[in-house]
């Protein structure tokens, strides 16, 4: 091997060594993190899934609103209609008569 080469591999493993106390020192902190990322996600979690129950709740009432303004205008028209149609066998049974 060439020497640039051996200064490589001995650089690497300085490297490698360092990140290794690095990352033995600051695995508690990272661990405390991660739990209190955990807390808030599932506190985020929970309130993500309150809001879409709720929104999913008020679009169901708005659809229920909706559909029985729908029903009552259909039974509005069927009686104008059948009251029309009442009048119209009246009028001819009148006319008829004369």
């Amino acid at each position: 091997m060439s020497n640039s080469a051996a200064g490589l591999i001995d650089g690497l493993d300085q490297h490698l060594h360092i990140v290794r106390l690095l990352s033995s020192l600051r695995t508690l902190p990272i661990r405390k993190q991660r739990v209190v990322e955990l807390r808030v996600s599932a506190r985020t979690a929970a309130y993500q899934k309150r809001i879409g129950y709720k929104t999913f709740s008020a679009s169901m009432m708005l659809l229920t609103v909706y559909g029985g303004y729908l029903c009552s205008v259909r039974a509005y028209h069927y009686f104008q209609l059948r009251s029309a149609r009442r009048q119209a066998a009246e009028e001819q049974k009148t006319s008829g008569v004369l």
